[in-house]
């Protein structure tokens, strides 16, 4: 932009609207007056300066721009009175706030919540000493990174002063260096640098597909691109570099912009310059990327809050350019507000725009500020302002869109999160009322829109993080929605992934993630075709493990039908050959007989041969009998096996009913538990001295569930009502009621008489009945879970068993890793109780512990807890291991973002793994184990996370 003072140089049809433009008419007319001379053309313009210049004194209200302008007209009424000219009056007009001249809109020295760009250069002051720190800095080293906490104003420091002064030559020879577009990383940095550097006239598309995969396997890869296009050296700004942490989630790419970014800004490299601007906050994770954390202190330049002074040049010299005039408490009261405060230049921005918005002519009043607010709830008041002038459907499309643009980090602090503006749609709600709120968040300047190189790329986002922080009905809406935030955002990243990998299956969703996506209402295009394609997966596989039962099934009992009739044939053909070496036995006997009668005389001298004869026929007829009884023996084993086989489909079968009755059991535990408890609440207020008469609940009466043989399904009994005959005859007795007639299917209402005694007694017996009940539930819970065996394993840890399911219960004993517990019973609250290996019985909480065992023998929310014993995994104890020379690795929140690290884990800490289905994700480049472990600074803790399979090792 030129210099905003040129649109007021003087004109003798126009009045100076300010002193500044005053002053620069005096400047332009002294340049003429020094080259021309004292020429009757110039002696005229110097009358109509004056006379001008005179008309100007009644919108200047104060002594020190009186003085000034005065002491500019005098100079030229001496300049007139050595030409010998008659002056004309050259006094100053009396200050008139009625002729104050009505400012407008273009140009506004203020930018609000936005950032300056360079177009902006001309209004951006308060920050000449640190622009110079960062000048000399780029003088001895080209690589600069620019650290300050969140609106602090790194961006319009780097943008609207740092490089306006490089392209003015305020370094040697960079008024000829080039200036890249300046970019955010984005989820996708490789591809936002490769954009950066593509040339004109080229696809963006094709030219992003060929160069971002190349900057991955090559770091002189930038290099070589900058040096393609020209000798001279190359500015690139890297904005908000923290988005490398908190939207990428891909590490390759991360070392890969790192690595090519280090090698352009060595000398060696052309001596090209590199700028980052990053979030003081977020410096921590530079780490992870050792070559750049090397070079990083150096390169740092910290950006401190503004002093008084500079406060008060950010608000005044803007305000001179276009003559803008402050009451001087305003200006005190700004400077007061914000004075040291880290985040305060949006604030101030923000004031100073609606401050200006609100100017009287070309004045800054005292009631402007008060009705604005100030500079520390000017902001929450124009935020509330613009929410309560929304009809109600689009006060709910707002807050949805302005939740979607928030990401919550750790503990309270939140972040912005960049979206496509198509992920803004969502399913089931009108897309003009969507279009009409967004347009009317970006005309109120809270949301910004980024267009992108396609109309599918456009991004929106809030205009600063100060609005997050300081407008308390957005707070209070985030703290209401964090955890549904996270969860949200994590359905993003996930179909986002999917969709960067071609729409694998392996990173679909199943079990509760699944089901937690489908309670969404605003999915977009995208999560919806990435939920869908999840239930469809997991339809896929039911039906595939359907069609491979029912094949077994088949395949069993063909086989079975086959050995049958192959072990009848082979039965027949024993019989049959059985009988052959009957009758040829018998006809051998015969003959023999006939040759011992005809043979009289040789019968001693052959009697030996017989004898040998008779046992080879013997001998013969006992193989041949052998042989087929052993096929008739392989047939029956088949068939043995061909059984077992039917009754392991059956014991499934049974183990889903048994899963089943065991719920139902569960069930009725927590029903029993709650009226015990009603019960006992009713007879503490009889005992009271005020008690009243009350109604009786009616008495629960489910069917209790007998406790099976280990070989059949749980299978539930008639009930036993309460007051039903027991077993010696006699009925249990009730209070003395009237019945209130019911409808079919309403239990009956008991209404008690004043008599308190009855009514306890009454009370009591119900009371006594569900305990009764309870017990009987809890051996049946207890005895079948014995017979099953389900164990829990201690993580290295001590936990204690308590004496009641409760966390302020009193303790039992204390258990350790590698306790195995044997569980009796898992109640609805996730409590379990256990026997110690001690013999001691107690409870402990579920999320403690990992278990062994059949896992339809949990509920469903402990279910993933179970560890597989199917040899899936190498191991299930392990301990983390050295990769690449590292001292550990960072236990992760969620395997898709890097940024969620929470714990650092060294080498040799000890895990735990989950099983292959519940506890493992193909994400990135590899595969995360789901992992349990004992917090590393020896804390009494156990923390649960993720870790990359490849620092996992056996133990």
């Amino acid at each position: 932009m030129n210099d905003p003072t040129q649109a007021y140089s003087h004109d003798a049809a126009l009045q100076f609207p300010s002193l500044a433009s005053l002053r620069a008419g005096h400047a332009g007319l002294l340049q003429r007056h020094r080259e021309q001379g004292a020429t009757a053309e110039i002696l005229s313009q110097i009358r109509d300066f004056i006379r001008s210049g005179r008309e100007a004194g009644a919108i200047l209200d104060s002594d020190e721009e009186r003085a000034i302008g005065q002491s500019l007209l005098d100079y030229w009424l001496a300049i007139l009175y050595r030409a010998g000219e008659e002056p004309p009056d050259a006094t100053l007009a009396a200050f008139d706030p009625s002729l104050a001249p009505e400012l407008p809109d273009s140009p506004c020295p203020y930018v609000g919540l936005d950032a300056f760009q360079p177009e902006d250069a001309a209004f951006f002051f308060g920050r000449r000493r640190l622009l110079d720190q960062l000048l000399a800095h780029l003088g001895q080293n080209r690589l600069l990174a620019v650290v300050g906490p969140s609106g602090s104003g790194k961006s319009s420091l780097v943008r609207a002063g740092l490089l306006p002064a490089l392209q003015a030559g305020a370094l040697p020879g960079s008024a000829g260096w080039r200036y890249l577009p300046v970019i955010t990383p984005g989820s996708d940095p490789l591809a936002s640098l490769a954009r950066a550097v593509r040339p004109a006239g080229v696809l963006p598309e094709e030219w992003v597909t060929q160069h971002a995969p190349r900057f991955r396997r090559d770091p002189h890869r930038l290099t070589q691109l900058l040096a393609a296009t020209g000798p001279a050296p190359a500015v690139l700004v890297l904005d908000q570099f923290e988005e490398l942490f908190t939207l990428c989630t891909d590490d390759l790419a991360r070392r890969a912009i790192a690595d090519n970014l280090l090698y352009a800004a060595q000398p060696p490299a052309s001596g090209h310059v590199v700028v980052l601007t990053m979030r003081s906050d977020f410096e921590g994770q530079v780490v992870r990327l050792p070559e750049l954390h090397e070079r990083f202190q150096d390169a740092a330049a910290r950006v401190t809050p503004l002093s008084a002074g500079e406060l008060r040049e950010a608000i005044l010299k803007p305000a001179e350019l276009v003559g803008l005039k402050f009451e001087p408490a305003v200006v005190d009261a700004l400077v007061h507000d914000l004075l040291g405060e880290p985040a305060g230049l949006p604030l101030l921005q923000f004031t100073l725009l609606k401050l200006w918005e609100q100017r009287d002519r070309n004045r800054i009043t005292w009631k402007a500020y008060q009705r604005v607010g100030g500079g520390r709830l000017a902001l929450a008041r124009s935020a509330d302002s613009f929410y309560n002038s929304l009809i109600p459907e689009e006060q709910a499309t707002a807050r949805r869109i302005l939740l979607r643009l928030v990401r919550p980090g750790e503990g309270l602090e939140a972040t912005s999160n960049r979206v496509r503006r198509a992920a803004l749609y969502a399913q089931g709600e009108a897309h003009d009322r969507i279009e009409r709120v967004l347009d009317k968040l970006i005309a109120a300047r809270l949301v910004h829109l980024t267009e992108g190189d396609a109309p599918a790329d456009t991004q929106v986002e809030v205009s600063h993080e100060a609005l997050i922080r300081n407008w308390p009905r957005l707070l209070e809406w985030l703290e209401a929605e964090r955890a549904v935030i996270r969860q949200r955002l994590r359905l993003t990243v996930a179909a986002e992934e999917w969709a960067k990998r071609e729409r694998d299956p392996s990173v679909l969703w199943r079990g509760a993630l699944l089901e937690e996506a489908e309670r969404h209402e605003d999915l977009n295009s995208l999560e919806q075709e990435f939920v869908q394609a999840s239930r469809e997966a997991i339809g896929q596989a039911e039906c595939a493990r359907e069609e491979a039962r029912q094949r077994e099934l088949r395949q069993a009992r063909a086989l079975a039908q086959e050995q049958q009739a192959r072990a009848e044939e082979q039965a027949a053909a024993a019989r049959r050959l059985r009988q052959r070496a009957f009758a040829l036995a018998l006809a051998l006997v015969a003959a023999l007989a006939a040759v011992v009668a005809a043979l009289g005389g040789w019968q001693q001298a052959r009697t030996n041969e017989r004898l040998a004869a008779t046992r080879a026929i013997e001998a013969y007829v006992a193989r041949s009998t052998a042989e087929a009884e052993a096929r008739v023996r392989g047939t029956a084993e088949a068939q043995a096996q061909q059984a077992r086989a039917t009754s392991d489909v059956e014991a499934r079968s049974r183990t889903t009913a048994e899963a089943n009755a065991l719920s139902a059991l569960r069930d009725l535990q927590g029903a029993m538990d709650k009226q015990a408890t009603a019960l006992a609440a009713q007879l503490g207020m009889l005992a009271s001295p005020t008690a009243t008469p009350t109604r009786l609940p009616p008495p629960i009466t489910p069917p209790i569930v007998t406790r099976p043989p280990v070989s059949s399904p749980l299978v539930p009994t008639r009930p036993t009502p309460v007051g039903a005959a027991t077993a010696t005859g006699t009925a249990t007795p009730r209070a003395s009621a009237t019945a209130s007639p019911t409808r079919t299917g309403t239990p009956a209402v008991v209404i008690v008489t004043p008599n308190h005694a009855a009514t306890a007694a009454a009370l009591q017996q119900q009371l006594d009945s569900v305990k009764a009940t309870q017990t009987a539930v809890a051996q049946q819970l207890e005895g079948y879970a014995q017979q099953r065996e389900l164990t829990a394993l201690v993580p290295d840890i001590a936990v204690a068993l308590r004496t009641r399911p409760a966390v302020d219960a009193a303790g039992v004993e204390i258990v350790q890793a590698p306790d195995r517990l044997r569980v009796l019973n898992v109640n609805d609250d996730l409590w379990v109780k256990a026997v110690s290996p001690r013999g001691k019985t107690g409870w402990v909480h579920g999320d403690s512990l990992v278990f062994e065992g059949d896992p339809l023998l949990l509920p469903e929310r402990l279910r993933y807890r179970v560890i597989s014993n199917r040899g899936d995994l190498p191991f299930v104890y392990g301990k983390v291991v050295s990769l690449g020379g590292a001292r550990g690795d960072y236990l992760l929140r969620d395997p898709r973002d890097e940024g969620s690290g929470f714990l650092w884990v060294p080498v040799g800490a000890a895990v735990i793994v989950l099983d292959e289905d519940a506890g493992s994700r193909s994400y990135g480049s590899g595969r995360w184990y789901r992992v349990f472990l004992v917090s590393p600074e020896g804390k009494n803790e156990v923390w649960e996370g993720w870790l990359p399979k490849e620092v996992i090792g056996p133990r």
